[in-house]
């Protein structure tokens, strides 16, 4: 197991044995049972909580795992918040174990950093909402530079292991959606699925499939995130993935990308094919590729969006008129604070008004203020510039920057940075590509000594 899910040589210095670990762990996973009445969810979050100290690369998996069957968790349970512990716990967990092993410390800068520069939007977001509602704010903006942290650990093999049991998850819900649309609504409903939460109607009533996530948001987001990732890989980042990811992942995230109706989601994967074509090296057979596949891929999407039903432009109008109230009561030169809008807004720390901005371009402008918002903008022109004269470095860099722009595109129409699957996977594929971009540049990389 350690061969398919350690990270980079030295980020795991092991004071026993594995036979220490899990007879360690069979201890602890049976004593704690004993405390907690024997109750299934506390033996396995006990267990898997071992496995991630002992094996930090695990941590991206239970990510994917997690978010990838949320609504049968909140089938069984009732509720999304076992999960979501579970997703950011074992990514926490994780990177205290890297702040004791890494040479560097360079995933725990990573995240403490973030958290330093978003204090002062953590205060006023306490004083003008309340504590709960600004931590959850805050939680929610940096749990993506979380997965950074901990990508910025993955080795080759890790980050394919990672790939593999996304395929997994994509080939599970997609065909869980094929069902959803042969069962329909009333079949949903019957099943006990919540109306307006996991089951969502576009058109002339036509069902948004939510897979096994928690709704057909998260399941097009995550879905176009895998998408992305494997493209990248392939053509910018030189990364040779599984044929399960191929065979299995890619068919299962096609039929979730369709049947979810995610024009948002679609945006992404579009985007991404265009960087593809645009960084792609035009004189090599994958460059070449990739300037094909873009130029089918953009007309076809569209068309397959009206062929699933997902054509109405309803709510795209609705969204104009949203931001221009909005723009009108909420934009200052210094923000509201960390969750006043936003998915923060809807938790159960809000005591304020709950506002659903859908586009993140906004949101960082109602949360940040006017003056970070010019700041990303700025930023995100100079990255624009970059790529398109051709002066990103070959390889890991230019697929960061492809995530970069991707996200930047589709945060125009929903706040795709609140949506912790999503961005925990391409997360992941950032920080395995920093490190990756880092090594090439003191010439470290030596795939021989990788695990």
């Amino acid at each position: 197991m350690s061969a398919l899910v350690a990270t980079r040589p030295g980020a795991l210095r092991g004071v026993t044995s594995s036979a220490g670990w899990y007879g360690g762990g069979a201890l602890v996973a049976v004593g704690g049972g004993v405390l907690l009445g024997w109750q299934p969810l506390a033996l396995v979050g006990v267990t898997v909580g071992l496995l991630v100290m002992r094996y930090t690369a695990l941590a991206p998996v239970v990510v994917v795992v997690a978010e990838g069957t949320m609504l049968l968790a909140r089938l069984v349970t009732g509720t999304y918040t076992v999960p979501t512990l579970a997703e950011f716990g074992a990514c926490v967990l994780a990177l205290a174990v890297l702040s004791v092993t890494q040479r560097d410390l360079i995933s725990l800068r990573v995240y403490l950093t973030s958290l330093l520069v978003l204090a002062p939007w953590l205060i006023e977001g306490t004083i003008q909402e309340s504590f709960g509602q600004a931590f959850t704010g805050l939680r929610i903006t940096t749990f993506p530079v979380l997965a950074v942290a901990i990508g910025l650990s993955l080795s080759r093999n890790a980050f394919r292991f990672m790939m593999s049991a996304a395929a997994v998850i994509m080939a599970a819900n997609g065909v869980a959606s094929l069902y959803e649309r042969a069962v329909g609504v009333e079949g949903l409903l019957a099943a006990g699925i919540t109306y307006g939460d996991q089951v969502t109607e576009i058109g002339n009533h036509v069902l948004r499939a939510p897979g096994l996530m928690r709704n057909s948001f998260h399941l097009g987001l995550f879905s176009a995130a895998f998408v992305v990732l494997v493209m990248l890989s392939a053509v910018l980042a030189e990364e040779r993935l599984s044929r399960w990811v191929y065979l299995v992942g890619l068919p299962g995230a096609a039929a979730c990308l369709l049947l979810s109706t995610s024009r948002t989601s679609l945006v992404l994967v579009a985007v991404s094919a265009l960087m593809c074509a645009v960084m792609s090296d035009p004189a090599s057979r994958i460059g070449r590729a990739s300037r094909v596949g873009a130029a089918v891929l953009l007309p076809v999407l569209p068309i397959g969006v009206a062929l699933v039903g997902a054509g109405s432009t309803t709510s795209l109008f609705q969204r104009f008129g949203v931001w221009q109230d909005l723009f009108g009561s909420r934009l200052n030169l210094f923000g509201h604070g960390l969750g006043s809008v936003g998915a923060a807004s809807f938790s159960q720390f809000s005591s304020a008004d709950k506002v659903f901005v859908d586009n993140y371009w906004l949101s960082l402008a109602f949360q940040f203020g006017a003056l970070v918002l010019l700041v990303v903008y700025l930023a995100f022109i100079a990255l624009l510039i970059a790529v398109v004269t051709g002066r990103v470095p070959q390889g890991p860099a230019r697929a960061m920057a492809a995530v970069l722009v991707s996200v930047g595109a589709a945060s125009i129409l929903l706040e795709v940075w609140e949506y912790p699957g999503a961005m925990a996977l391409l997360g992941f594929g950032f920080g395995h590509w920093w490190a990756l971009h880092r090594e090439r540049a003191v010439g470290l990389i030596d795939d021989s000594r990788r695990t």
